[in-house]
């Protein structure tokens, strides 16, 4: 047996059920009440859903995946405006940080 061969063969029988299923349900829904189209809210949960996946597929992403090289901060010294709090104090003067 070859193992490609018996993967699409998998992919196939999932594939049949899910159509199977979806045709029984959309034609169910149909039967009942005539046309359907999902309510706003409906549309916001799926489209949250989507989001929330691509959110996690870069994170995975930049975690595992060369995505960003190495920074050229690092270790580096630059100058940052002090807060708004500090500001008077200081009065605009920059102060050093190491980043």
């Amino acid at each position: 047996m070859h193992p490609q061969g018996m993967f699409y063969a998998a992919l196939a029988a999932v594939m049949g059920l899910i159509l199977n299923r979806m045709n029984v349900a959309i034609t169910g829904m149909a039967a009942k009440l005539g046309s359907y189209f999902p309510s706003w809210e409906e549309m916001s949960v799926s489209i949250m859903l989507v989001v929330a996946l691509g959110f996690a597929a870069f994170a995975w992403a930049t975690k595992n995946l060369p995505v960003f090289g190495p920074s050229p901060w690092i270790g580096t010294v630059v100058a940052v405006p002090p807060m708004e709090t500090e500001r008077a104090a200081c009065q605009g003067e920059l102060q050093s940080v190491k980043v």
